[in-house]
């Protein structure tokens, strides 16, 4: 299991934070890499198999935004496109009853706003400002909402909401590497 944490502070920055523990079920090891990381203008964390991180941090190339193009509609189509291409290309996209879908789900900052991509390839973005991408959001929704009102820094916040999820939560674990995009970068 994995908690990836997300959120837009009031100036635009994009913070996504995520524990270093990988699970079997049974074996609990710490990861010596990062499950959030840099891509570009972007911001990933994710959530899944080993496997896809590595395609997303090292296979897939985001492709152009065009400049007339909005975010949602840039990640709906040339976007996803592209990282289909890569995951099926690679084997790392599964068919099943004519559904496509792949291995996990990520957080993705880019241009002050922030969104998960599904396993379906589907983009969301909520009006709270804050996302997470994992199996156990509960503990972590609970202490990003109990944190909102309080004058904390957002990485505490990511921090806070993490270690709720590694208190409850078998397959979280430190330690948690937090990154930040700045502003909305064109």
């Amino acid at each position: 299991m994995t908690c990836i944490v997300g959120l837009v502070d009031e100036s635009g920055n994009v913070y996504i934070g995520g524990d270093s523990c990988a699970s079997t079920g049974y074996v609990e090891q710490t990861l010596a890499f990062s499950k959030v990381f840099r891509q570009g203008d972007f911001l990933i964390g994710y959530s899944g198999s080993v496997r896809m991180l590595q395609l997303l941090q090292y296979a897939f190339t985001p492709p152009e935004h065009p400049a007339d193009m909005s975010i949602e509609c840039y990640f709906s189509t040339l976007f996803v496109d592209e990282l289909r291409n890569v995951l099926k290309d690679k084997g790392n996209a599964y068919k099943q009853n004519e559904q496509e879908s792949t291995p996990g789900y990520f957080l993705i900052g880019y241009r002050g706003r922030l969104f998960t991509v599904s396993s379906d390839y589907s983009l969301t973005e909520v009006a709270e400002g804050h996302l997470i991408a994992t199996a156990n959001r509960v503990e972590a929704l609970g202490a990003l909402f109990a944190t909102h009102s309080m004058s904390l820094i957002p990485q505490k916040r990511i921090e806070l909401a993490l270690e709720a999820a590694s208190h409850f939560c078998r397959g979280v674990g430190e330690p948690f590497h937090i990154e930040c995009l700045h502003g909305e970068s064109v």
